[in-house]
């Protein structure tokens, strides 16, 4: 019996639905690959047929680009809160150097009175 080729339409469909999902991602065999249950050995036959259809790099590479552009997304709102703490942070500086500034003046113009009283004490 020869094997039926995909039309386009058939291989879009497939995309569109995408990798099916693994039914022993959480089996203790399916890190060592040595499970080798049915419905282990149905979803390689899946993903074999993708592969001979010729969509399997395909998928994965869209599949890549989703995860890529979520990445994106958390870099994004990461650097956001980033932004706002730097932001905050930099209004607490702004404020320390006011206070220290204030600080400084006042202490110099008391270091300028007494100065100025000491030399006129002197011319008197």
């Amino acid at each position: 019996m020869e094997k039926k080729i995909e039309s386009a339409e058939e291989k879009l469909a497939l995309i569109r639905k995408g990798f099916p999902k693994d039914p022993c991602r959480d089996c203790l065999f399916e890190e060592d690959d040595g499970c080798n249950c049915q419905d282990r050995k149905d979803y390689r036959a899946k993903l074999q047929h993708l592969r001979d259809i010729g969509v399997y790099d395909l998928m994965y590479d869209i599949q890549e680009i989703e995860s890529q552009r979520s990445w994106i997304v958390w870099i994004r709102r990461e650097k956001g809160e980033n932004d706002e703490r730097i932001a905050s942070i930099q209004k607490e500086i702004n404020e320390l150097e006011k206070k220290c500034e204030d600080a400084l003046t006042q202490l110099k113009e008391a270091a300028d009175e007494a100065k100025n009283k000491k030399n006129g004490d002197r011319n008197v």
